[in-house]
């Protein structure tokens, strides 16, 4: 399939994202600049039902991550840990959290529900297409850094996450001129916040 530069097309739930054409032939999706874009993600330790699941959304300006551990894959469990971040981030959460971006998978089968209840817009990226969420999965790797692939999850304290989340969000990216994540966000939330 061939696409010009700035073709949209359609995905699921009647969403659109727009798509770019690099030199090289390779298709990006516009990057966010002016708002707090969030990708959402799922990893998991040991293939079991009875293992806790890693929930991590990456907001994509600042490349700021929010790790939890969430009892399992399932749309239930995602879903209350949003909660609980509406929760957190009070009447400010669709303003912190612009879009969110997941993929197929069923544990984000209840993500679209979100419309209805605040005015964050979600979107999904097309299967098998893990590059769409690119800051999301560089996040996803740096945390199998602490806890690989077959490993328990909740083997490890929650102390752990907390770390890892921690030297994720304060390690300086080039991306962001050297920049640490967690600087950022804080100014992005001081500006919302402070916003009457």
């Amino acid at each position: 399939m061939k696409f010009k530069i700035g073709t949209t097309i359609q995905i699921k739930q009647g969403k659109h994202i727009e798509l770019y054409l690099a030199e090289t032939g390779v298709l990006y999706i516009k990057r966010t600049t002016g708002s707090l874009a969030t990708s959402i993600s799922v990893l998991i330790g040991e293939k079991t039902n009875d293992d806790t699941v890693i929930l991590t959304i990456v907001e994509r300006k600042t490349t700021n991550a929010i790790v939890r551990e969430i009892s399992s894959k399932t749309a239930d469990a995602v879903m209350s840990e949003l909660t609980n971040l509406r929760q957190l981030f009070g009447d400010k959460f669709s303003t912190v959290f612009k879009t969110i971006t997941g993929d197929n998978g069923s544990e984000f089968a209840d993500l679209s529900n979100l419309e209805n209840e605040v005015d964050t817009k979600v979107y999904y990226t097309h299967p098998y297409s893990s590059f769409e969420k690119g800051t999301n999965e560089r996040h996803n790797g740096l945390i199998r850094r602490f806890i690989p692939k077959g490993k328990r999850i909740s083997d490890y304290p929650i102390e752990t996450l907390a770390f890892i989340e921690e030297w994720m969000n304060t390690l300086p990216r080039r991306i962001l001129s050297y920049k640490k994540p967690e600087e950022l966000f804080e100014e992005e939330l001081d500006l919302i916040y402070s916003i009457h």
